[in-house]
């Protein structure tokens, strides 16, 4: 629906001064390093383009002023440690966006796509507070990878602002896809109003 570009020149600034003292190579790449060209030419050693989940009005402040650890976590929760949440796959970071209701953008979510220093990441494959142990080691980050436990998806958290450049926000609408709902799914309505409504599930329904 909507797309902004960060012009903020002292965050990138900050960002750019951070990824000059990184040592090179590439431990870990994230899935999204294997885009276009198009995309990751800009990209360095240790680069890598990720996603965060939120609402649109929270997106458009985080552009003008950059991650705050002191917010981290307060609303979905640190699973990993305390830090910034991002994610390769932005089907992941979609179930942390949120409507903005009673914002400037009713009815849409927004997904931020930041240029992010993974380098050396601290991997992990089980819940707990990783953030002392990866600094502990001179790791850059950790990477809670519950991909290779459950077959779900990668997670990066930065306990360092300065590693993470929010670059664009998405604003966009969640649509789903009529034709894959069961029927037994479906429900015809009446007299709703607003995005917001309530209904009754038959007995035995779960999730």
């Amino acid at each position: 629906v909507h797309a902004f570009r960060s012009e903020n020149i002292p965050l990138a600034k900050r960002y750019f001064d951070r990824t000059a003292k990184y040592k090179g190579g590439m431990p870990l790449a994230a899935k999204t390093r294997e885009g276009g060209e198009q995309v990751n030419r800009r990209l360095s050693d240790g680069e890598a383009l990720l996603f965060h989940g939120t609402n649109p009005s929270s997106s458009v402040s985080i552009l003008k002023t950059g991650f705050a650890l002191n917010h981290a976590g307060k609303s979905t929760g640190t699973m990993f440690g305390y830090g910034v949440y991002l994610a390769e796959c932005c089907s992941k970071s979609d179930e942390y966006a949120k409507d903005d209701s009673g914002g400037n953008f009713p009815g849409l979510r927004a997904l931020l796509v930041c240029r992010s220093l993974v380098g050396n990441p601290y991997i992990v494959h089980k819940a707990g507070d990783h953030i002392k142990e990866a600094k502990e080691a001179g790791m850059d980050c950790v990477c809670g990878d519950r991909e290779t436990v459950v077959n779900t998806y990668r997670e990066f958290v930065f306990f360092d602002e300065s590693q993470v450049f929010p670059e664009y926000a998405v604003i966009y609408k969640r649509q789903y896809d009529r034709t894959n709902v069961p029927e037994n799914m479906k429900r015809t309505t009446t007299g709703t109003t607003g995005r917001n409504w309530q209904g009754k599930l038959e007995k035995g329904w779960a999730n």
